[in-house]
Formats: structure tokens, sequence, C-alpha cells
């Protein structure tokens, strides 16, 4: 319905996970109001359209209480310009280690498989005290007709977190190759 659903952490609002919705109109982009999925300080966000059930998905990590940067995902289902969500899911729980060093779920990255209708998401699971405990993974998630979340088992694919594109540090990507029906990350 040329709109685009964007995810944001909102540092004027505490750092609070935050949509916006655009509306796409030949060049022009017009922006609805901003509407806040997670009261939580929220770090590396990525949405995902989900084709069959005509809803996003929202992955975040959330930094609020004691979540210590677990992986999570929300359904937000667009209606004209207004958003609504259903609640969280955890993919991969944050944990705090002896110390007080935390490791979690960091650079995201997903998209949408046309083919087996499913979102690929790849992700870091980072000890900031211990790159040692620094691990990369894929996993799916599958949304049903009723907006639930299902993930599969995470799968290993790397045994460090970062990227390094030209000199830069980045995150992991993914995308999905409708022609060769496989998913790079």
């Amino acid at each position: 319905s040329n709109q685009i659903l964007i995810a944001y952490r909102d540092d004027g609002s505490s750092g609070h996970g935050t949509v916006r919705l655009a509306a796409v109109s030949g060049t022009s982009l017009t922006f609805g109001t901003a509407v806040v999925f997670s009261a939580a300080t929220t770090y590396h966000t990525q949405t995902v359209y989900d084709t069959v059930q005509n809803k996003h998905v929202v992955f975040y990590s959330d930094n609020g209480g004691t979540e210590y940067y677990s992986g999570k995902a929300i359904v937000a289902t667009t209606s004209g310009t207004d958003v609504s969500f259903g609640s969280a899911v955890t993919y991969k729980q944050g944990i705090v280690r002896s110390g007080g060093d935390t490791q979690g779920s960091y650079a995201l990255g997903a998209c949408w498989d046309s083919i087996n209708n499913r979102i690929p998401m790849a992700y870091c699971f980072n000890d900031w005290a211990d790159n040692t405990r620094d691990f990369s993974y894929v996993l799916y998630a599958t949304l049903d007709s009723g907006g639930t979340l299902t993930f599969s088992d995470e799968i290993q694919f790397d045994s460090a977190v970062w990227t390094n594109v030209s000199g830069q540090t980045c995150g992991n990507f993914a995308a999905f190759d409708t022609n060769q029906g496989s998913m790079a990350y």
C-alpha cells in the first residue's frame, strides 16, 4: 500500500524503540506520528515486511530492566496511518556474567524469504568483556495468520561478531535471492 515502516531508537525520548509510517507518493514521503513500541532503551532495530500476513516485524535489542540486550521481535499492523503492535517476544535472552559484564544480541540483519514465507535473521551474541564468547547466528522467524511469531533453532555461522567492510566495523546483513531461492548473510 505504498508505505514504509521505519524503526529507530529515539535518543530524544530515553532511547525508546519507535516507529514512523511513511507514505510514498511518487518521489515524496509523508510521515505519520511517531509510535513507541518499546519503552526501554533499544538498539539495532530492523524491520521486515511479511507479504503473506501483510504485517511488519520489528527486530531489536532491548536493554530495559533485566533484559541486558535481549534479542526481541514485535509484530506491527498498519491501517491507514495508524500502527498497532502485538506483544514482544524474545528470541535470545541477554545475560550478565560474573563481574557485571553483559552478553547480548547485536548487529541484526533480516530479510523476507518469499519462497518459504519466513524471515531469516542473522545476529551476533556479543560479550564485551571476552571476545572468545562472540558468535554470529541465523534463525528463521515465521508469522502465522493470528499474528504469532515462532522461531527456529539458531544456527551458528561464525565465531566472530563484527564484519569489516573497507576498514569500517559493520553488523550482520541478510539478503534473499529469489532466483536462486537462497539467502546470504
